[in-house]
């Protein structure tokens, strides 16, 4: 038996038998795509947000640390310069003279015919072969000593000065550079005008003690 087959359709309609076709799939794809880049850019962009906030926060925290170093320094500098002037001080209360304490030692000694007139004190400053600051007392003492003993009286005032402590442990030496006649109204012949210059040790500015 023999069969007649008639296609009725033209080849402008056919189509194809499978299930996708090649147009659906490149409109799948064309949509797909941007879909992709969408996405695969917004993670860029996510991540190079981070980076930059991590990168301002490494900034701001290098900025604070920058600024705690330049507070250490200068904090620093401000206790050197305290510690400076604290050891000026320091040196300065050092190498002076209590004079409180030097110039109340000798009046018990001084001989009752005896008479102080004049007081001068004096200071100035050296340097040391190590070119330390040195500061130098000087007391002169002028007076009057009565009575045939005038001599030994001035003499037992010499050695108060280097022996009575707690004197030795300022004075250096003293010495009588004046002893000649009063010739003050109504003096006695056997009455002396006299002055005493003590010399103190060396007041040192870089010494715990004095020398």
């Amino acid at each position: 038996m023999s069969m007649i087959r008639i296609n009725l359709i033209r080849p402008s309609e056919e189509r194809s038998a499978s299930m996708v076709s090649l147009k659906s799939v490149g409109l799948m794809v064309a949509m797909f795509v941007p879909v992709v880049l969408l996405l695969i850019l917004g993670w860029a962009y996510l991540k190079l947000h981070e980076a930059r906030s991590e990168l301002l926060l490494a900034e701001r925290e290098w900025e604070h640390t920058e600024l705690r170093q330049a507070g250490a320094v200068r904090l620093q500098q401000q206790l050197a310069t305290v510690r400076s002037y604290e050891k000026e001080l320091t040196g300065w209360g050092r190498s002076r003279v209590p004079w409180h304490i030097v110039l109340g030692a000798p009046p018990p000694q001084v001989p009752t015919n005896m008479q102080w007139r004049t007081l001068q004190m004096q200071q100035r400053f050296e340097r040391d072969p190590d070119a330390r600051l040195l500061r130098l007392h000087r007391l002169t003492i002028g007076g009057r000593s009565l009575g045939a003993q005038a001599d030994a009286q001035v003499e037992i005032m010499r050695t108060v000065w280097e022996n009575t402590p707690p004197l030795p442990q300022w004075v250096e030496r003293a010495v009588v550079t004046v002893f000649e006649d009063d010739t003050t109204p109504g003096a006695a012949p056997e009455d002396r005008v006299f002055e005493i210059d003590i010399r103190f040790k060396p007041g040192r500015f870089h010494a715990a003690t004095r020398e």
